[in-house]
């Protein structure tokens, strides 16, 4: 059962709210199958993968992942937690994770994408400049060309209140 997040903003809490979702989506998915907690039987759920893919600026300028706990937010450390959830936080800004980008032409993309972004905004653009420059500059390279020609406006909209 893979759950994959996006976040711009770097939040040491992610471990936590990625567990209680998976919690809920366990308990639809125990619902669903219609299974028996109280068997005898072992259940067979779904393995969980927690994936993060993080394009912030404030955190992992020079990491390409990490992997937060949700033990290090007990109050008590404890050597074998009882429970443990584990969230793979991904670095994909601009040239971050070449191999993963290289595997996932989208994903880099948008990378390519937010970095331009940012670029033209340290030019001194304003934000809703760099934005529409940016968006020039990917339908010129190819780049995310039907999201943008579809859904150009969105996408600004979007991007005003996510560009950290």
């Amino acid at each position: 059962m893979n759950l994959y997040e996006h976040q711009s903003t770097f939040n040491l809490n992610m471990p936590l709210r990625d567990c209680l979702y998976m919690f809920q989506l366990y308990q639809n998915y125990i619902d669903w199958q219609e299974l028996d907690l109280y068997s005898s039987a072992l259940l067979k759920i779904p393995t969980p993968r927690l994936v993060v893919f993080f394009n912030g600026q404030n955190k992992m300028k020079n990491e390409e992942e990490r992997i937060l706990k949700l033990s290090d937010a007990f109050e008590k450390p404890e050597t074998e937690p009882s429970l443990e959830c584990r969230v793979r936080v991904i670095n994909i800004n601009c040239g971050k994770n070449r191999q993963m980008m290289e595997k996932c032409p989208k994903l880099y993309e948008y990378a390519y994408f937010v970095g331009k972004i940012r670029e033209n905004q340290v030019q001194g653009k304003t934000l809703e400049g760099a934005i529409g420059e940016a968006i020039e500059d990917c339908l010129a390279q190819g780049y995310l060309t039907e999201l943008l020609t579809n859904y150009r406006r969105e996408a600004e909209a979007d991007f005003k209140h996510t560009i950290k």
